[in-house]
């Protein structure tokens, strides 16, 4: 099933190995978190610009929004000055800075950092999840679960962090990678293609009837179009028993965590006339699908077992 090469290569083994292979993973996240950030910039500024009335022409003006992805380079928004390759290590270029600009001195958000440090700890957990723990692999197909399962949560890292920002979940990054993560998946057979495709039809049909039944009976939209594309990239990668855990533990993580912050919010502050009731109140919902998403990649084995036995006993 992981004879995904020809040979096995000592040298590739003991980097694939644990302390080495943490310790590599943790870097490796740590070194594109980096890259997470200036992509969670541009493209939410990307997605704000979007002026287009169809669902195509905002595909179309989101696929031309990834240029920005490796031009221009990194500057500081303040003073315009191109930043170094030393101040662009992850961490220790912030710390070194004291989260200022080298040139104008202007703040740098600590939010630089954290990302890289999250993106650190999202690629040892998940070289922990699918490549130590991944019985009869190569190291080769190690590697390849790695790199394919990493890259998958950087977008839920990315599209998190733009829609918290703007509340939207831009196509530029949903669009390409049903496709991407679909096709990588075949590569690594960890599920099949019927459950890949029933996985993405499910995973998008049923936020689009939700999304457009609730504004057809009401008049008002209770989700955005992202949702269903965010649900039905985790479909096409992890296939449909996914979906429960995803859509139900982010509704009820949404709930838990957005409703206290709202009537906190409204209790430190006067009521605004004309303001939205509670169940009226726009709330990114894309973090928790995201979150859902990445509690099921790393322990949706453990969950099926505990629910098989909940069910059986």
């Amino acid at each position: 099933m992981y004879n995904l090469a020809v040979q096995d290569d000592p040298a590739l083994a003991m980097m694939m190995s644990p302390p080495l292979g943490l310790v590599l993973a943790a870097m490796w996240g740590m070194i594109w978190g980096s890259f997470f950030n200036v992509a969670a910039y541009r493209l939410a500024s990307a997605a704000l610009e979007d002026e287009s009335e169809t669902w195509l022409g905002s595909a179309r003006h989101a696929l031309r929004s990834l240029g920005r992805l490796l031009h221009p380079p990194s500057a500081c928004p303040s003073c315009g000055h191109a930043i170094r390759w030393y101040d662009n290590v992850p961490i220790l270029g912030w710390l070194a800075l004291r989260g200022r600009c080298r040139d104008c001195q202007a703040p740098i958000s600590a939010m630089y950092p954290a990302v890289e440090a999250l993106s650190g700890l999202l690629a040892a957990a998940v070289y922990q999840r699918w490549a130590v723990e991944l019985p009869g692999a190569t190291p080769i197909a190690q590697i390849a679960h790695f790199l394919v399962y990493f890259y998958f949560a950087g977008a839920l890292l990315v599209l998190s962090l733009i829609d918290a920002e703007t509340t939207l979940l831009p196509l530029a990054i949903t669009l390409p990678a049903i496709p991407f993560y679909f096709l990588c998946g075949r590569a690594l057979h960890d599920i099949s293609t019927v459950d890949a495709l029933l996985g993405f039809l499910l995973g998008f049909g049923s936020l689009f009837l939700l999304r457009n039944g609730y504004r057809l009976v009401t008049g008002r939209e209770g989700l955005g179009g992202g949702d269903e594309m965010l649900v039905g990239m985790v479909g096409a990668l992890l296939g449909w028993r996914a979906l429960p855990v995803t859509l139900f533990f982010g509704a009820t993580l949404g709930t838990l965590v957005s409703v206290p912050s709202i009537l906190l919010a409204r209790r430190r502050e006067p009521a605004q006339e004309g303001e939205p009731a509670l169940r009226h109140v726009e709330v990114p919902f894309g973090p928790f699908l995201a979150t859902a998403a990445m509690v099921y990649l790393l322990f949706g084995k453990d969950l099926q077992r505990a629910l098989e036995s909940w069910v059986i006993g």
